[in-house]
């Protein structure tokens, strides 16, 4: 039959093959079960849509849409299935599949993040044009791309209900590196039987984020545009900053994704504190000698203060000599 030019063949099975380019990947093999069973008793309601392969190829074409319904049709013992057979390059069919899949109301996220990145780093196309492709905003497209980042691990955690989608779409805007540092400190089994809730509270999450992985770059003891540090740049122009991050845009304040540069930078900068000054440098405790090496660089030299010794024993401060309580209090706080 012809429909507006479109002919519906009959295309033997053995003659088509899965498309690699198809992101969809997993098939749930009781759904597909059911399917067989429905194609056998109703036949194939809506014909699957084909491209034929390049020349020297095993098979003679290529499955566009509808890899579920060839998959059920093989399980009904067909030999034949309805198809509509399309000319369309990578760039169109990749398309076609991708909005074939959204459709879908089970659609994996991860598998939506690999077609859409899998647009975007090949320069299939822009993040505009994947977005009004699909009638997604940009920001949904630029969330999924980044999601496409994400370490197995987080994945794996996912799948077992342990986190949920919303908390990856946070994690992945992390470098992988960056997520390996937040996965083994915090993600380990004896880790989450300690968890006192069920779902794992967002602004949890972002505390340990900013504890393990970012800094916020106001609360730096350094000035952000001195460029004297060892690292030898800035902080304001520095592609670790979240200011220069699209994906950070809406955030009220800049982070530094580089905690090891923004450590680095404050014992600099507290070492030349203490060498400008005069005042003595003094340290507490044991396994301090990597930093008190550090500190010789600067020609200081730590004092161990461990056991030290008041010269006179604290008197607590007599509240009838303040006139104001504040001030009182900290003394108070100070002197405890």
């Amino acid at each position: 039959m012809a429909t507006k030019n479109i002919t519906v063949r009959n295309i033997p099975l053995a003659d088509i093959q899965p498309s690699t380019l198809n992101p969809r990947k997993t098939f749930d093999q009781d759904s597909l079960n059911e399917l067989a069973e429905s194609i056998k008793e109703n036949g194939l309601v809506q014909p699957i849509t084909l491209r034929k392969t390049p020349k020297g190829s095993e098979k003679h074409f290529e499955i566009v849409c509808g890899e579920r319904r060839y998959r059920a049709s093989i399980l009904a013992g067909l030999d034949n299935i309805q198809a509509v057979v399309k000319d369309l390059d990578d760039k169109k069919a990749f398309a076609a599949m991708i909005i074939e899949n959204l459709q879908r109301k089970d659609v994996d996220p991860m598998e939506e993040a690999a077609a859409f990145s899998k647009l975007f780093t090949d320069g299939t196309m822009k993040v505009k044009e994947i977005a009004k492709m699909l009638g997604k905003s940009q920001s949904y497209v630029i969330s999924r791309i980044n999601l496409a980042n994400i370490i197995p691990q987080f994945v794996e955690l996912m799948n077992n209900k342990t986190l949920y989608l919303v908390h990856l779409l946070d994690i992945c805007r992390l470098t992988k590196e960056q997520q390996e540092t937040l996965f083994n400190s915090r993600f380990q089994p004896s880790s989450i039987e300690r968890w006192t809730k069920k779902i794992l509270p967002m602004d949890v999450l972002h505390q340990w984020i900013d504890e393990d992985v970012m800094k916020y770059l106001d609360t730096a003891r350094f000035n952000l545009t001195d460029e004297s540090f060892s690292c030898g740049h800035n902080c304001i122009n520095c592609p670790f900053n979240t200011k220069n991050k699209e994906e950070y845009a809406n955030e009220k304040r800049d982070r530094c994704m580089n905690p090891a540069c923004f450590n680095e930078k404050t014992k600099e900068f507290i070492f030349r504190e203490a060498k400008n000054s005069g005042l003595p440098v003094i340290y507490i405790g044991k396994d301090n000698d990597a930093i008190l090496e550090e500190a010789k660089k600067f020609g200081l030299d730590p004092v161990d203060y461990t056991g030290r010794q008041y010269v006179k024993d604290p008197e607590e401060p007599d509240k009838s000599k303040f006139n104001d309580e504040e001030c009182y209090e900290k003394r108070m706080q100070t002197y405890r």
